[in-house]
């Protein structure tokens, strides 16, 4: 039996499927509408696992050193929204710096490790706001609000003064080249872009930007 065998198979099911989808009437169908309702844990041990249990796993994901190597930030849903945490590398229990309604999308140490940068979009929308907050959480900016734009971070300038990013005029597919001055403020255009185009990293000295770029759907 050769791997295309079973397409056909597929394709006749779906021609044969045209008369009873139609007699089924307009979907989705109230049974297959998602309940609310209450929902009781079972007890560990039982001889069928429950499978809240699996759910309700809380994870630590994106670990990263601070730049002289003694802090380590992570983002962690312990607290049931994806929030910053930051740890001695040495050892210690962690500390939570991110107190938002919104889930941390990500998070990036600045070079000097005085701050670090950090986005959140609301209710999951994908477009993000820009943060940064100190690594001890007692001091926190806005650098970009929230916005109907998706924007994409790509990453501090060597000497730490600024950062870039990508991101889509409101209303248009395409991602534009902005560079944020951290002191002024200035926003400014660096480059028109079409379709895909991202930053992937700037050069040492801070003097040119490396792109990359996606080319279709896929």
């Amino acid at each position: 039996m050769t791997p295309m065998r079973p397409i056909p198979f597929l394709l006749l099911l779906a021609l044969s499927a045209g008369p009873l989808s139609a007699a089924t009437g307009s979907t989705p169908r109230p049974e297959d509408i998602p309940k609310v309702e209450p929902v009781t844990l079972g007890l560990a041990g039982e001889p069928k696992p429950d499978i809240l249990r699996y759910l309700y796993i809380q994870t630590a994901v994106n670990p990263s050193l601070s730049p002289d190597g003694r802090r380590l930030a992570f983002l962690s849903d312990i607290t049931g929204q994806r929030q910053i945490w930051v740890v001695d590398a040495a050892g210690g229990w962690p500390r939570q710096i991110t107190f938002g309604s919104e889930g941390v999308r990500g998070h990036a140490w600045s070079p000097a490790g005085d701050w670090i940068f950090y986005s959140a979009d609301r209710g999951g929308n994908e477009r993000e706001a820009f943060y940064l907050i100190s690594p001890d959480g007692t001091r926190e900016r806005e650098l970009l609000p929230p916005s109907e734009s998706f924007r994409q971070f790509g990453g501090f300038s060597p000497d730490g003064t600024k950062i870039a990013y990508a991101a889509t005029p409101e209303g248009s597919p395409t991602f534009d080249i902005h560079l944020l001055d951290l002191g002024s403020g200035e926003d400014r255009l660096v480059l028109k872009g079409r379709l895909g185009l991202y930053v992937a990293s700037w050069s040492p000295k801070g003097t040119h930007l490396i792109l990359h770029e996606t080319r279709g759907e896929d």
